[in-house]
Parts: structure tokens; C-alpha cells; sequence
């Protein structure tokens, strides 16, 4: 039988140690990305019409730039209009709407640069 003596096995120890915690820490991180990274993709909604070019260009943006939203189409949808109207009434605005209606959270955009809506959710 061999003896270990104490410096081996403190040694031994730590390094036991440091790569448990290393890999903690990294899952930890990992998860908290993919939860942050989720959050603020399921806050985004684009109210809008299938029909509309300016629709059209924005989800390609949003596409491109590897974001998750729901879409809802007010033309083929009474509720989803009502639901956008209420929405756009929410932050007192009461002019013509123009597509997209993009919802980030609780901030709501008449046709906004899609510059300014990808700075939001970073």
C-alpha cells in the first residue's frame, strides 16, 4: 500500500476543488445568459400586416440579427388589432399608426428604426 503523504493530497484537494467550482460557476453563468437571453426575446412583439413592406424589413432585421419575437397580423386579426390599438393608446398616442407596432417590455415604437429596438434589448 502506498502513502500519500500531505502535500499530494492537499493538492489533490484543491484541484478537486477549483475545477468543481470552475464548472459551477460556468453553468451558473451559462444559465443565466440563456434566462436573460430568453426574457428579453419573448418581451418582443411586432404588431403589423403580412402585406406590409415595412413589416417585412423589420422581421428580416430582427431575423438576421438572431432575435426571437411573435407576430400578429391586425389584418387577418380583430383581437390582435384591438389588442395593438389598446397598446398604442397606452402611451397616449392617438395619431395614424403606421406598421410595425414593435412592443419591447412595457416600451411601445410606431415604426421604429430597427437600430434603436436592437439597442434596447441589448
Amino acid at each position: 500500500m502506498r502513502i500519500i503523504n500531505n502535500k499530494t493530497a492537499l493538492l489533490a484537494v484543491i484541484v478537486v476543488l477549483v475545477l468543481s467550482y470552475c464548472s459551477t460557476k460556468t453553468s451558473e453563468q451559462a444559465k443565466e445568459a440563456n434566462e436573460s437571453a430568453e426574457k428579453i426575446q419573448q418581451q418582443v412583439t411586432l404588431y403589423g400586416s403580412n402585406s406590409c413592406d415595412h413589416c417585412t424589413v423589420f422581421r428580416a432585421g430582427l431575423d438576421s440579427a438572431g432575435v426571437t419575437y411573435a407576430f400578429y397580423d391586425v389584418e387577418q386579426n380583430e383581437t390582435y388589432a384591438n389588442e395593438m390599438l389598446a397598446k398604442v393608446h397606452s402611451v397616449n398616442y392617438y395619431d395614424y399608426i403606421q406598421f410595425p407596432v414593435v412592443v419591447v417590455g412595457e416600451n411601445v415604437f410606431i415604426n421604429p428604426p430597427l437600430d434603436k429596438v436592437l439597442a434596447l434589448l441589448k
